[in-house]
């Protein structure tokens, strides 16, 4: 917490900078070291547990750093991710240097290749680059996020990805699964 406290007391000197603003910025710090130690923590507990999935299946900015951490520093556990969007807008833009401090990633992680975006560093595209295969909530949504007008500047990514990217419609059909229609299950 140290570190969010000295980077709130920089903005703060900062000449001309809103109070607010300030206090924002520092609230949004603490969501990327809540979700780095989130990340750092599913992997670490996976062999404490006795447990190595075959997937995990990750979901938003959150958890973007989760493929990112299999494909580096956690490769020996052997697992698959798949990422799923619900909302691109939600990226998880946080400073590279403070990226860095929590998680002890590489420079090299930190190009347009990788978690840079547009000089930060985004959870989300750690997700979308570093995931074994990426879905969001329905076909539409996969095509239209591929798109310069709702790709929320992650279209590019998207695009590159597209072999690996399906939309899965969300919710499920009442009628197909119906628990008092469907002779597999039980009455």
């Amino acid at each position: 917490m140290n570190l969010a406290i000295q980077s709130y007391e920089a903005w703060r000197r900062q000449p001309g900078l809103d109070e607010t603003l300030a206090k924002e910025l520092l609230a949004m710090e603490g969501e990327a070291e809540k979700y780095a130690f989130f990340s750092l923590a599913v992997l670490e507990l996976l062999p404490l547990m006795g447990f190595e999935p075959d997937i995990l299946h990750c979901h938003d900015w959150q958890t973007g750093l989760i493929p990112v951490l299999l494909k580096t520093r956690y490769s020996r556990l052997n697992i698959k991710t798949v990422f799923t969007i619900h909302n691109l807008k939600y990226q998880g833009i946080y400073g590279i240097e403070l990226l860095k401090d929590l998680m002890g990633l590489d420079d090299s992680l930190f190009t347009s290749k990788g978690l840079e975006f547009y000089g930060g560093a985004s959870f989300i595209k750690g997700g979308l680059v570093f995931a074994d295969k990426l879905t969001t909530v329905s076909r539409t949504y996969a095509q239209e996020t591929k798109t310069e007008f709702y790709g929320e500047r992650m279209d590019g990514v998207l695009r590159s990805r597209d072999k690996d990217y399906i939309g899965i419609l969300n919710g499920i059909d009442y009628n197909e699964y119906n628990p008092q229609t469907d002779p597999l299950i039980a009455a």
